[in-house]
């Protein structure tokens, strides 16, 4: 079951997370060890699209959350820029690289 709060957080258990079907995946480096994004499926919740999305080796649990929008496409644009919000504000010591690059790659 795909449980979004009025945050925008999962609201399930990280195992649940799992059913989602992932449709992109970008792994960076932290001091040599794998931050893993995943981004999954849209999906039409009530008149919202979500697009759920997972940072797992960031932090001590995995990030879980989802980004809304109008249509599934706008709901993979708000991910992208979340993501990338949320992967710099753990990034001001810059340790966190992708393919060597202090860009991430995140609008």
């Amino acid at each position: 079951m795909r449980r979004i709060d009025q945050q925008h957080r999962w609201t399930g258990s990280s195992d649940e997370w799992v059913g989602h079907q992932v449709i992109a995946r970008r792994e960076l480096l932290r001091n040599n060890s794998p931050v893993i994004v995943s981004i999954g499926l849209p999906y039409e919740q009530g008149r919202h699209w979500h697009a759920p999305f997972r940072i797992d080796g960031a932090a001590d649990e995995p990030v879980l959350h989802a980004a809304s929008g109008r249509d599934s496409v706008e709901a993979i644009q708000s991910a992208v820029k979340m993501i990338g919000a949320t992967v710099n504000s753990w990034n001001s010591d810059g340790a966190i690289t992708w393919h060597d690059e202090h860009d991430l790659g995140f609008l």
